[in-house]
């Protein structure tokens, strides 16, 4: 099916060598190609570029200007954090398989940069339209690390990406992952929500398309900040004073500590939601007909 689909599409790739402007940051690898060597990478491309499409045309019809100021942050986010990557060699941390479309001198691949649309945007909206909650962000997180887990195994598994295995931050590892990459998805996920929330709480979101880009740009920013901070608070740091004892810090010990945080602090507030009748699904509302709002 996905040779029949995109069979055609390597008679377009010569036509690339015309467009001198395109050369180094636009690269085409013809379908076929991918079909025969990596035929799972061409699946997650058409589902990771699927799901952008659809997250775009949600939060334009959302008209809730909070999720369509985090839709553009979780882009700014993602994508700030894939460039620094590739511009700083200390901060590269993986390898991506070449896929369809590469830019950048084939180092970054399109499907990836659309994909933080799904894993930052998602669960952080499915929290806020559930609520003004103060465990926002940690409940996004625990969400986040929920849905990105089986997507890490498998992209790893199917050498989507590798990780450098020679850096000791990669030596726990769960199945074909390793401990770090869940702990970071974690941290940029919290981050992201604790950024919303001030922008939120204390500036306003913009009304101007531009002054709110603009704001995504500042929360894109500062949530990179935000997480390397967390990253030092859960493993550099206890890593540091654990490094001289019989069992040191280690990157799981990170990882499951701010699982069990997040899991704590959002089942906390959901029994206290619930006590409080504050729940939108709750019993008596679904006895009496109204609707429910999830």
């Amino acid at each position: 099916i996905l040779r029949a689909l995109f069979g055609g599409l390597n008679r377009c790739v010569p036509t690339m060598k015309t467009w001198k402007y395109l050369e180094g940051f636009l690269s085409v690898r013809d379908p076929n190609e991918v079909v025969e060597t990596e035929p799972s990478l061409l699946a997650a491309e058409i589902v990771f570029v699927v799901i952008f499409v659809a997250l775009v045309t949600h939060a334009l019809l959302c008209k809730r200007r909070d999720l369509q100021l985090l839709f553009l942050s979780s882009l700014a986010s993602g994508w700030a954090i894939e460039l620094l990557a590739i511009l700083h060699p200390q901060l590269n941390n993986m390898w991506h398989a070449q896929a369809t479309l590469m830019l950048l001198e084939q180092e970054e691949p399109v499907w990836m940069l659309c994909s933080y649309a799904w894993l930052l945007y998602t669960p952080t909206a499915l929290v806020l339209t559930a609520g003004e909650m103060t465990s926002a962000p940690l409940f996004s997180a625990l969400l986040a690390t929920l849905l990105f887990y089986p997507v890490d195994i498998v992209g790893a598994k199917h050498l989507w990406w590798t990780w450098h295995n020679s850096d000791p931050l990669y030596e726990e590892r769960d199945r074909f992952m390793p401990y770090a990459s869940p702990l970071w998805i974690m941290t940029f996920t919290c981050a992201l929500a604790c950024c919303i929330q001030v922008v939120k709480k204390f500036f306003g979101v913009a009304r101007s398309f531009f002054v709110m880009l603009l704001q995504s740009v500042c929360v894109g920013v500062l949530s990179n900040v935000l997480m390397h901070a967390l990253m030092v608070l859960l493993y550099h740091a206890p890593k540091s004073m654990t490094a001289e004892t019989e069992a040191p810090w280690g990157m799981r010990d990170g990882y499951r500590t701010f699982k069990l945080l997040c899991l704590a602090a959002a089942s906390l507030e959901l029994l206290i939601w619930g006590i409080k009748g504050r729940l939108s699904w709750s019993f008596p509302r679904l006895v009496q007909g109204e609707p429910v709002v999830l």
